[in-house]
């Protein structure tokens, strides 16, 4: 058989980018056997097949000065003798791949072409140091072609709107298939720092440059299946009702897939995902087409979204008493019939009169102390009400000590319009809670205007009189208060939502969270807290509460971690401050396509300010994760507060990085440690196991409930459990055991890989949910 010396970067390229035009990858044959013997030759028919994009397309006219690429940071920190020749590559497969070839000689002759340029040959050299083979890019397609069709429906179900996404699917399989090429993806992530998932992300991302309005890549798509697929349907019927069409794989293309079942369900089961149906122009709803009257009717198919018709077929309908058809035989004599109408239609979305609320009840007993306090009012100078609730030392004593298995305390404070409500806690009754059963024990302060919860080692005696530096047996008092904010306050706090970019709406009172410690002479204003102190707040005229998020508003808003429901929400944080509920305007991102497997982990992070975007409103979910990236995002995640400024911690930080804000409050919780040799190393990509330990610390400085730690599962679990650095150990088997940190198909864990964010995405988005956070 005759055989083309194609070069291995030819190989690469065309097998990749066979692959990536098409939105349903690999459902269209990209190319034949490669021979075993040989890295430089390729099959005849490579050609060939290849061909089937280009064999119904006309003239293509581009300009390759007009492709931006997307250069990595790690090409461009090599210099610029490397991100030229970044560019140049990938300029050069964006204007082999977007050209015109008649017959599959003008193809071969683009390929020879391509191969004999010196100038990429030497760009390729110095990019790659010649570790890469065409035996180990043709293994990763033969790869994701055996990947692909393990599965087909799962790689043409990622959506945007009603077309199928051609980046997505492309992504997932990338994605998908990666494990098993870990060397391969280790070279490019070496080079360029983004491994398998960035080289296909930049490579479209370069042919978007060239057909901005996919009209050249839908002619590609179009091309190829009007090519290899035949439409399949009756040629005449006794019913205009049901008549069911599909495409299939042709007969000049049968013999070329090894696979022709699976191709032809794959092809069978997306018919009404993939393509859209015809009769003559009138566009269906789905393959299995209804007629209005009897006559001679043409249906088409097209692929989604696209013009170019790929198949045809008539049918002759004989129902309805033969009726004319129309002329020329084509179009049908008007609108296809949508069906009868019901007449008596049932709701399909009826409203249920109860809604079940989303947030969880307070975990544990409750004991309600009403019986130990009395309300009193005192006047300011200024003639400001306070309602002060008393709590009686001794009678909450009595109540705590006849319900010893209580976890938690109520208190009811009350207050009238215009007052200020506080709760007043002597030291007796601080004292009493410190004494009973339970030392977990927490105290429920109930208001009109919202709730919170307190720990006890929060409220603890010796904490206290630390805070005035007062002698061991002085008294003191404790007093919470939980008022909406002034009209003051409230009116700048409103003005600041509604000029904010984020589209935030305000679904609650703007609610002040205080608390004050007094001995003597002597208070103390605490705003800080070693604990989560958990609140609840009303809400009302709530859209969708999965876009509902607290805010901190006593400066630029700030996020919390947020449980949301229809009336009311939970959230979390270490300070005690202003708070609002927020309703916001969802995050889209333009690369995120609907169906995308972490889709709802990276849309819920958005919304809560954990995950943001790039400028051009992408996410780059499959971009590796730098240890800075990730450092910041558990604190946003987790609302970490920083107490100190920075004081030269790590050698390699000089202080002035947008990260170290965002850093800071992660290392004073003890989640995020150097190197041994003084350096952090921000912009290293971090490994799945410095991702698994730092989640597990998380887990313990958050205070994650020990029944939350499934102890069966361990380390040894997967196969390469001993590629797990020794000082991780520990960690990555306590971030398995909370189900943060999952393995892979393959059964391996892959301690030293990075990171993606769609991969970071689902660890912080499931450490929110299992801790109750979200």
């Amino acid at each position: 058989m005759k055989r083309y010396p194609f070069s291995k970067q030819a190989v690469s390229i065309m097998l990749a980018t066979a692959l990536a035009v098409t939105p349903i990858a690999s459902t269209l044959p990209v190319g034949g056997e490669v021979q075993a013997a040989s890295v430089s030759e390729v099959e005849a028919e490579l050609i060939d097949d290849l061909h089937i994009f280009y064999k119904h397309v006309g003239p293509i006219d581009i300009n390759p000065h007009h492709i931006m690429i997307n250069i990595p940071v790690k090409v461009r920190d090599r210099g610029e003798e490397v991100e030229e020749a970044y560019k140049d590559i990938l300029k050069e497969i964006g204007t082999l791949v977007y050209s015109n070839y008649e017959q599959p000689s003008d193809l071969e002759n683009a390929l020879n072409g391509f191969r004999d340029s010196k100038e990429h040959q030497d760009n390729f050299q110095l990019l790659f140091e010649g570790k890469i083979t065409s035996n180990d890019i043709v293994q990763f397609i033969a790869d994701m072609k055996d990947q692909f069709f393990t599965n087909p429906m799962s790689y043409v179900t990622v959506t945007v709107g009603d077309a199928i996404s051609f980046r997505g699917n492309i992504e997932k399989l990338v994605f998908d298939t990666k494990s098993t090429n870990t060397n391969l993806n280790g070279i490019l992530m070496e080079a360029t720092g983004q491994g398998l998932e960035g080289f296909f992300r930049d490579l479209t991302d370069a042919t978007e440059y060239i057909d901005p309005d996919n009209s050249i890549r839908n002619a590609l798509i179009s091309s190829a299946f009007k090519e290899i697929t035949t439409l399949n349907g009756p040629s005449t019927s006794t019913t205009n009702t049901s008549n069911k069409f599909y495409l299939s794989v042709n007969d000049a293309y049968r013999s070329k897939i090894a696979n022709l079942n699976k191709m032809n369900e794959a092809l069978h089961d997306v018919r009404n995902i993939a393509f859209d149906w015809y009769v003559g122009t009138q566009k269906q709803t789905n393959s299995n087409i209804t007629f209005s009257n009897a006559g001679t009717y043409t249906v088409h198919a097209k692929v989604k979204g696209f013009d170019d018709i790929i198949g045809s077929k008539s049918i002759t309908i004989t129902a309805g008493g033969g009726t004319t058809p129309p002329p020329g035989g084509g179009t049908g004599p008007g609108p296809v019939d949508p069906g009868p109408v019901d007449p008596d239609p049932v709701d399909p979305d009826p409203v249920d009169p109860d809604p079940v609320d989303p947030i969880p009840p307070r975990p544990g007993q409750s004991v309600d102390a009403g019986d130990s306090i009395v309300v009193e009012r005192e006047t300011s100078e200024t003639g400001q009400v306070k309602a002060v609730t008393k709590v009686d030392g001794a009678k909450l004593a009595e109540v705590i000590s006849g319900s010893p298995a209580a976890d938690r305390v109520s208190l009811k404070v009350e207050r009238a319009e215009g007052e200020v409500a506080e709760l007043r806690l002597p030291k007796a009754a601080v004292e009493a809670l410190e004494g009973a059963v339970n030392k977990n024990i927490v105290v429920d302060i109930e208001t009109d205007s919202g709730s919170v919860t307190i720990p006890v080692k929060e409220l603890a005696a010796e904490k206290v009189r630390g805070m005035l530096d007062v002698a061991a047996d002085a008294d003191f008092e404790v007093s919470v208060f939980v008022n909406p904010a002034s009209p003051q306050e409230a009116a700048t706090v409103t003005a600041t939502l509604e000029s904010d970019a984020r589209g935030l709406k305000a679904k609650s009172e703007i609610v002040d969270f205080s608390m004050i410690v007094r001995s003597g002479d002597k208070s103390q204003n605490v705003t800080r807290f070693s604990s989560y102190i958990h609140r609840e707040l009303p809400v009302t005229d709530v859209t969708n509460p999965e876009n509902l998020v607290v805010y901190n508003v006593d400066a630029a808003p700030v996020a919390v971690p947020t449980q949301a429901g229809t009336d009311r929400v939970r959230f979390s944080s270490y300070e005690f401050s202003k708070y609002v509920v927020v309703e916001r305007e969802p995050v889209v991102f333009s690369d995120l396509s609907a169906g995308h497997w972490a889709e709802k982990a990276i849309n819920s992070l958005a919304v809560r300010d954990v995950i943001v975007g790039f400028p051009n409103n992408e996410v780059r979910w499959a971009a590796t994760t730098t240890r800075a990236e990730f450092a910041a995002i558990l604190t946003r995640a987790l609302a970490l507060p920083s107490s100190t400024d920075y004081d030269d911690q790590f050698s390699d930080v000089n202080g002035s990085e947008w990260f170290v804000k965002d850093l800071l409050p992660a290392v004073e919780a003890g989640i995020v440690a150097g190197n041994t040799n003084g350096t952090f190393a921000p912009n290293n990509p971090i490994t799945r196991e410095e991702a698994a330990a730092m989640i597990a610390r998380a887990t313990q400085y958050i205070e994650f409930a020990e029944d939350k730690y499934n102890k069966d599962h361990k380390l040894d679990q997967f196969s390469d459990a001993d590629k797990v650095s020794n000082w991780a150990k520990e960690d990555v088997e306590l971030a398995v055991q909370a189900g943060i940190i999952v393995g892979n198909t393959n059964g391996t864990f892959n301690a030293k890989g990075n990171t993606l964010r769609a991969e970071v995405a689902s660890m912080v988005n499931l450490l929110l949910e299992k801790a109750d956070l979200k």
